[in-house]
This record gives C-alpha cells, structure tokens and sequence, in this order.
C-alpha cells in the first residue's frame, strides 16, 4: 500500500498497471468508443489540469487549444499541465487516455477547496482536516459547486465539440510500453 500524505490508506496502486477493476472498466470502455474529450474530476485544489501529469519536459500537442478551450469557458481556476502545476503523478487516467488510448482532449478538474487553494498544503492533513477542506460543509455549497461545476463540463463539451475536427485520435498501444 502506497502512504497517501494526507491520508495513510488512501492511495493503492494495485499489483500491476490497471490491475484495479475500476480501471479495467474504464480503459475497456474507453478502448470500444474513444471520445474526443475525457474528463477526470477530483475535488482538490480549484484548477484545471492537462497532461502531461507525470513529467516536466513534454508538452501534449493538443496544450494550447486545450488552455484556449479551458480559458473561454471561466477564468476562475488555474490552467496548466499537472507536473508544472501540482506535483509530478505517474499513472493518471487522463495520461493513460491521452497518451495510450488517443483521446486528444483529457482534462483533470480540481473542483472545490474550502480555502480556493491553487498549491497543495505543505503541511500533512489529518483525515477530518482533508475532508473540511475538499468537501462542501452545507449542502447550499454542495449544491453550488454541482451547478457551477456542471455548468463548466457542458461549455468545455460545447467548446471541443466545436472544434472537433481540429483533433485526430491516434489510438498507439506501443507508445504506452516506452517512457515519455
């Protein structure tokens, strides 16, 4: 089992690279009908994540219509990819479908901090503290992040829908064996 610094049980990475049966389905799913836009929505940390999650030194080469597409639609998160932005995380779904799968489009939403935090904290979190922090405490905020957040989802469709034939899906299984 993986420590999660905010939480000692909250990450585990299975025996092997999608070895989860979340992941099974979802990379079965998304191998039978690829999209050409993925989200992946996390509560956290009020930005809008692009590959490339695990590495500084590639850029995808869909990243500037991704932030354009990102910026038209609100500009109260930040825009970036996630190593630049957050941490460096290996084995991200959005990477995965980006990289692997072909999806041109994969965004990782951070959608709600109690504190509109755009780093991680410093400091470790203890359970109740992380779910104070990332949780809507009343359902009037619950219910406003889902709206806000919803609404968001259904421009960035709208957005890339328009600009579908600007993206290609290249479905390359290889690449997925070799580092980036």
């Amino acid at each position: 089992m993986k420590i999660n610094r905010y939480n000692e049980y909250a990450s585990y990475d299975g025996e092997y690279p999608l070895s989860e049966s979340e992941n099974v389905c979802i990379i079965t799913f998304l191998q039978l009908w690829t999209p050409h836009l993925l989200f992946n929505i996390h509560s956290g940390i009020r930005n809008v994540l692009l590959p490339w999650q695990c590495t500084l030194d590639h850029v995808s080469p869909y990243y500037t219509e991704m932030v354009r597409i990102a910026n038209s639609v609100s500009s109260e998160y930040h825009v970036g990819s996630g190593a630049h932005m957050l941490y460096s995380a290996v084995g991200t779904l959005t990477d995965y479908a980006h990289r692997c799968l072909g999806v041109p489009l994969t965004y990782t939403f951070e959608i709600y901090n109690d504190n509109n935090l755009t780093t991680v904290p410093s400091e470790s979190l203890s359970s109740k503290e992380c779910i104070q922090l990332f949780n809507p405490s009343t359902a009037i905020s619950y219910i406003t992040v889902i709206e806000y957040w919803l609404w968001v989802i259904l421009e960035f469709a709208k957005e890339a829908t328009l600009k579908k034939s600007m993206f290609t899906i290249d479905k390359n299984l290889e690449l997925c064996s070799k580092k980036i």
